[in-house]
Parts: structure tokens; sequence; C-alpha cells
């Protein structure tokens, strides 16, 4: 009969005897990958998220009784990303199972994740522009160019998304 220290300690050898079995590095580094862009994904959704809720607020806040453009402006921004920021954590992951007519690669889990990256470096200049619209609610003028500003990168983050879509397609 084993002792209890002996049994404990079996569940630290598993990774050790794994790397033994042929395959399970590739599997692992997949595995792997696979939870880095799945971490990565829920960060740029997050963040998104925040994104929009700043948008919103600002709406709520300042610009209800503002010009009508600037308001729709700020609200069409706001909805389209609360609408990425679902769409980025409802992504597919790159999990296929054994029998599936595409399987996705290591190569191509490692393109995911750096078509995430992507996501989140366009994600830093959208927070950015959107913490300076708090600055510009007071000057119509300067907080519509900021929203014009943010068009072309709100539409960027949906290309990329639409990239990694066609990834595993």
């Amino acid at each position: 009969m084993s002792s209890p220290k002996r049994l404990s300690s079996i569940p630290e050898d598993v990774p050790a005897w794994a790397s033994l079995l042929p395959g399970y590095r590739g599997y692992k580094e997949r595995e792997l990958l696979r939870e880095d862009d799945r971490a990565v994904r829920d960060h740029a959704s997050a963040g998104m998220r925040k994104s929009a809720d700043v948008l919103r607020r600002l709406s709520a806040e300042h610009l209800r009784h503002g010009p009508d453009e600037l308001l729709k402006a700020t609200d069409w921004l706001s909805v389209e990303l609360r609408t990425l920021a679902d769409a980025t954590a409802l992504a597919p992951g790159g999990y296929g199972s054994l029998f599936d007519r595409k399987q996705v690669k290591q190569e191509e889990l490692g393109q995911l994740l750096a078509l995430d990256l992507d996501l989140l470096r366009g994600l830093l200049e959208v927070e950015a522009r959107v913490s300076g619209l708090e600055d510009s609610v007071a000057e119509p003028g300067r907080f519509m160019l900021v929203l014009q500003a943010l068009r072309p990168r709100v539409d960027s983050l949906r290309s990329t998304l639409e990239r990694r879509a066609d990834l595993l397609r």
C-alpha cells in the first residue's frame, strides 16, 4: 500500500510522463496558443466594452440636449464597439474535432494570436481617442473631429476580426 505522500505527488509527475507520449508536446503547444488567444480576446473584448460604456456615458450626460449629429455619431460608435466586443468574445478559438474537414494547425493558431494582438493595438488607439473625447465634450466642433477620427479605427477593428474569421474558414 502506498503512502498518502506518494499519492499526492502523482499529479505533479503527470506532465513529465505525458511529455514522453508521441504527439503530446505538439498538442500541448497548440493548447497553450489557444489559451493565449482566449486571454487576448477576453482582454480586447473588455476594453471595447469599456470604451463603449464611456461613449454611452458621455452621450447620456452631455449630449442629450446637444446637436443631433453628435448624439447620433456617439451612439453609433458605442453600439458598434459593443457589437465588436461581443463578436470578439464569441469568436472561434481555433478548436476543432479530430474529424473536422478543416484542421486548425499550429501556424494558423499563431496567425490567430497575431490578429488578436492587432485587435489589441487597434483598441489602444480607440481607447486613447475615447479618453480624449471627455476633454473635448464642451467644444462640439472638436468633439466631432475626434468622433470622425474614431470611425476608421473602429472599422479597422471590424476588418481585423473579419480577417480572423476568414482564417478559420
